[in-house]
């Protein structure tokens, strides 16, 4: 008997300080078959996008993990301050991860 697909994902709150750039999601599939998974970036400040996810979709078989680079992108085109995003990671028919991500500009 296979067990279902079963995302979980770690760690779940990401804070970038001023010289960092990138960190990464581990995504596991704790289940018994294929894993489809998107992620969908919800991190922009008067029309700047300053977080992308490579890759932003995938598949995990059963029993695996993979990860997904945050890179932090258009810092430069920020005033100095903290600025809060969200990803989230999620697979059809599976609850949704959200993380909070927090960038902090000098």
């Amino acid at each position: 008997v296979l067990v279902p697909a079963r995302l979980e994902l770690s760690p779940i709150m990401l804070e970038f300080g001023p010289n960092q750039d990138s960190q990464s999601l581990l995504l596991e599939n704790a289940g018994g078959v294929d894993l489809h998974f998107d992620v969908e970036i919800l991190a922009a400040y008067d029309g700047v996008d300053w977080l992308e996810a490579v890759p932003s979709k995938g598949t995990i078989p059963g029993g695996e993990s993979t990860s997904v680079l945050l890179n932090i992108v258009g810092r430069a085109a920020l005033d100095p301050g903290v600025y809060v995003g969200g990803v989230i990671v999620g697979s059809a028919g599976l609850d949704n991860w959200h993380i909070v991500v927090t960038l902090l500009v000098e």
